[in-house]
């Protein structure tokens, strides 16, 4: 592997004042080759000597022959995607070879996406943009190969001028950092830092050791030597107004400048930086001093970009190419670039001196010397996201090839930075004339596509708006369903009185029952479900089951919604809800792929149907499809929601490992959507599907899920969040706090939140913490109240959560027969749904209460077939009580064997084994494990050998491939 030196820009003057920083830069140098990864952080003011400190932290790095790639990211080119990655990264990925890049491009598409080294061999970047974490898992996996034989440093500087697409990805390394010897490197303006990163590193700081280093300006004494080339007379004028700052003394002594007051210098980063006026004036004054033609071509290097190629700049400048080269030497020789250690490739000294040469060229040049330079990248064949920056700043209304270009970059991007691809598509709907409906359309669509994908929903909903202005109404689905899809972005940002009319104004244009009215339907019944108003939205509904006729998908839509609303009306109509729910499913199976494709809400809305119904084997199979037929098709709507339901079935049917892996997934296609509702959920789901693994990891998804809902209001939203960390809080042994947060959810009541089932496992976890504080006349109430809210229902988990809370409340009392034929009915009641640990959390209590009646020989065979059922599970704490109740008891209590002849996959890796390669999947590096498991790092090293061996793979990817249940 080359390694990439010095491109960082670095003044000749040696690093002073900085001992304790270099101490620390050369402690996690060091420690990054005993193979863990390292994260370290560079905050300061603009020109503090951030970019100089990660230049030191290279030259280290390289002479213990550690890999170094940099990057960083530029001010004018905020909406390139992946720029500091592909800085880093791309010219490496080339050098490699084509044999290497079509393996790359093989194993790991979604790099496509990211790299153009890799999308040249690739047609390939798959996933849709709310699956975009699937380009930084690639990263990630990319990071770990290319540190498999040596330490890698990864140096990202400026990164408060990320693109938005590298600042997810670099969030994304900083949550998981790769499993391998890398050290990430980040420096940043103190003032500006990307708000996505900043929540990042606060999880990560407290996941594991994240340094920091905060730069100061200089003293007096230790500026001593940048001053001493400037007149004795003159330095403490310069010190005084440089405040102590290396950059700002550096310029200052270049040349003389009149002290100043501070003015505000744009610069693209979300707000003025405060720059000294002398500053300004000394550069101005460099400026001044070359000839006319070298301050052209250094403006054609500000347009060209950073780092820039000389011949572009020549061309964005209109320099002859002959001329050029010399010209590069005069602004070369004057200190205002530099050369890269790649040929042909050059640097601005500081960006402060590239942004006062672009703000020097007058707005007629500028804009022509962007089109020279889109001009020059078309000719050569650039990609259209390249040439597309360009464009966006000269393009002339009306022009058909800048229309086409912009939009062919968004479509490009779309599905790694939706955010690049918003704003080049609405440059492009900006160029369009008046009167092209047809091709404007073609440019909304993924506008709000890409909007909603980010979270812009207010834009999103704009967007919508044109849409639905653009289509006549009632002329056809794709109107009726553009109102709909308004109608649910309206709904995500609580504006719940103009859904109503909307959808009731576009059902009155037309003229009677169609299956055009369906989706307008449907989005009044969800309309009605958000205000607690279950009769209206089931009216809506009926209306929408008659008016789909024969269309197999729209029914099966209608009938979901239909039999949702009916279920949350609550008993005795839990029967009639289920009829509803078969007949949506029956229509469903009959649907081909394309046609489910083009209704993707269908599958995640009949999941949930069956989800609260309780049928969870053929909610998660209905989920699963809709799942693969998105993926499919490369639209990742409703795949965060989809997932986080797939992952709660998973939870109730024992399947804790792939539980964990799809609410891994969901997270993150969550925590991207920047939608709090949305993210809540999939965090809260994450909470569920860890709680009986790893209590501290449940509590914090809980928590971040709590950050994320304390704003909403008037909504059920931070009701479930605060019922379902209520859960999660009874599973740690935190009762007090569980209590605390089923209060916030509205116990005793719940008003708010209309699915009974959950309620009544609500009510359990309160009557098991009522119990463990000893407060059991509270315990006897609320056992009361659960039986009361399950009474009826037909729905046999929600009666087993009551039957057992009562079945505890028994015990307590002395009445263990009685409580043990409870427990016994709420087992056998799980279990008829297939809920694993529902059950075994109730054949616990049967042990209980029958060694409490003397039968201990019973309650030992039962707690060890729950402990070795629960292991095989992943359901680590439940497996736990029940062995601590044998040996309560006094009988031994082995580890169970927990695999059967003929298993393939995961299944045939011991518990330990198992427990590591989740683990491994979570992105966790041996020492880490080692950790987490109190093992030593070598028993690791020897499980990861034999996972490895019966697995057939030969990387962490894959093992992590396999948990996830899908094959690189």
């Amino acid at each position: 592997m080359a390694v990439t030196r010095h491109n960082l820009p670095v003044t000749e003057t040696r690093l002073i004042g900085r001992t304790r920083e270099l101490a620390e830069v050369e402690r996690v140098v060091a420690d990054v080759a005993a193979g863990a990864p390292e994260i370290l952080v560079i905050s300061g003011e603009p020109g503090i000597g951030k970019t100089r400190l990660l230049a030191e932290l290279a030259g280290r790095a390289a002479a213990r022959r550690y890999a170094v790639l940099t990057g960083r990211g530029t001010e004018l080119e905020l909406a390139a995607p992946f720029a500091a990655l592909v800085e880093a990264l791309d010219g490496f990925l080339r050098s490699l070879g084509p044999r290497h890049l079509d393996d790359l491009a093989q194993r790991l598409p979604h790099l496509a996406g990211v790299f153009p080294a890799v999308s040249e061999r690739s047609d390939d970047e798959g996933g849709g943009a709310a699956e975009r974490y699937l380009h930084h898992r690639a990263i990630r996996t990319l990071l770990e190969e290319l540190a498999a034989k040596r330490p890698l440093v990864l140096i990202l500087d400026d990164v408060h001028w990320s693109d938005p697409a590298t600042a997810e990805a670099i969030a994304h390394l900083v949550r998981r950092p790769p499993a391998a010897p890398v050290l990430l490197a980040l420096a940043y303006r103190t003032s500006a830092e990307p708000g996505i990163l900043a929540v990042a590193l606060q999880d990560a700081a407290r996941e594991r050791h994240v340094s920091r280093l905060s730069l100061r300006t200089l003293t007096s004494r230790q500026a001593a030597d940048l001053l001493a080339p400037a007149p004795a007379s003159d330095r403490s004028r310069i010190f005084g107004e440089s405040g102590g700052n290396p950059f700002y003394i550096e310029q200052l002594v270049r040349t003389t400048a009149e002290p100043g007051v501070t003015e505000p210098v744009g610069t693209g980063d979300g707000g003025p930086i405060q720059t000294p006026v002398g500053v300004v004036a000394s550069i101005a004054q460099e400026l001044r001093q070359l000839s006319a033609d070298a301050g052209r071509m250094l403006e054609g290097a500000a347009v060209a970009g950073e780092p820039f190629d000389p011949e572009l700049a020549a061309e964005a400048a209109g320099i002859p190419p002959d001329h050029a080269l010399d010209l590069l030497d005069e602004v070369v020789a004057r200190g205002f670039v530099r050369a890269e250690p790649v040929p042909r490739v050059f640097r601005f000294r500081h960006p402060i001196v590239r942004r006062a040469v672009y703000d020097s060229i007058g707005p007629g040049r500028r804009i022509a010397s962007h089109r020279r330079a889109a001009e020059a990248l078309g000719q050569r064949g650039a990609a259209p996201a390249t040439v597309a920056h360009h464009l966006a700043l000269c393009a002339r209304p009306g022009d058909d090839g800048a229309i086409t270009v912009l939009g062919q970059a968004a479509a490009k991007v779309a599905s790694s930075a939706p955010v690049s691809a918003a704003h080049w598509l609405s440059v492009a709907l900006s160029l369009l004339p008046a009167g092209e409906h047809g091709r404007r359309l073609a440019l909304l669509t993924p506008l709000a596509q890409a909007q909603a994908a980010t979270g812009s929903l207010a834009e999103a909903r704009q967007t919508l708006i044109q849409i639905t202005d653009e289509l006549p109404p009632g002329t056809g689905l794709a109107w009726s369903q553009a109102v709909a899809s308004l109608a649910s972005v309206e709904l995500a940002l609580g504006r719940d009185s103009g859904v109503r009319r909307r959808l009731e104004a576009a059902l009155e244009t037309l003229s009677g029952p169609s299956p055009v009215a369906v989706p307008l339907l449907v989005a009044l019944a969800m309309d009605a479900a958000f205000q607690g108003e279950f009769e209206r939205g089931e009216q809506a509904c009926v209306k929408a089951v008659a008016a789909a006729h024969d269309d197999p998908g729209l029914s099966s839509l209608a009938e979901s919604v239909l039999a949702l609303l009916i279920e949350l009306q609550g008993a005795p109509r839990i029967a009639e809800s289920a009829s509803h729910v078969t007949r949506a499913a029956k229509e469903f199976e009959r649907l081909a792929d394309d046609q489910v494709a083009a209704q993707l809400d269908l599958p995640w809305q009949l999941g949930l149907a069956e989800f609260h119904l309780e049928r969870y084997e053929a909610s998660a199979g209905h989920l699963q499809r809709g799942i693969a037929v998105a993926q499919a098709s490369s639209n990742s709507q409703y795949l965060a929601e989809t997932r986080a339901f797939l992952a709660y079935d998973l939870y109730f049917l024992g399947r804790l490992p792939e539980a964990q892996a799809v609410a891994a997934e969901a997270v993150e296609a969550g925590r991207l959507m920047r939608v709090a509702a949305f993210a809540a959920w999939t965090l809260v789901v994450a909470a569920m599907s860890w709680s009986l693994t790893d209590a501290r990891q449940a509590l914090r998804f809980g928590e971040e899920a709590l950050t994320m809902v304390s704003e909403i209001e008037d909504s059920m939203v931070p009701d479930t969040t605060h019922g379902h960390m209520g859960l999660v809080c009874a599973a740690a042994g935190e009762h007090e706090r569980c209590i605390a947060h089923m209060q916030l959810a509205g116990a005793p009541d719940f008003k708010r939140f209309g699915e009974a089932g959950r309620r009544s496992m609500w009510i359990e976890a309160l009557v098991r913490s009522t119990l463990a504080l000893g407060r059991r006349d509270e315990a006897r109430e609320w056992a009361a109240r659960g039986e009361e809210v399950s009474a009826g229902l037909g729905l046999p988990v929600a009666e087993a959560a009551s039957q057992r809370g009562r079945a505890l409340v028994l015990l307590a009392d002395g009445e263990a027969e009685a409580a043990a034929e409870l427990a016994q009915l709420a087992a056998a009641a799980a279990l008829s749904r297939g809920a694993r640990i529902e059950a075994a959390a109730s054949r616990i209590v049967v042990a209980r209460a029958l060694a409490a009646t003397g039968q201990v020989t019973q309650a030992v065979v039962e707690l060890r077939a729950v402990r070795a059922e629960m292991e095989q599970c992943g359901a680590r704490w439940i497996a736990q009580e029940a062995a601590r109740e044998l040996r309560g008891l006094g009988a031994a209590a082995p580890a169970p064997v927990s695999r059967r002849s003929g298993d393939t996959g995961t299944t045939q890796l011991s518990v330990r084994e198992r427990e590591i390669a989740l683990l491994v999947a979570q992105g966790n590096s041996n020492p880490q494990i080692a950790r987490a498991l109190y093992l030593s790092p070598k028993t690791v090293e020897g499980h990861m050998r034999r996972i490895f061996r019966k697995l057939g793979v030969t990387s962490r990817a894959q093992v992590a491939a396999q948990v996830a249940g899908t094959a690189d």
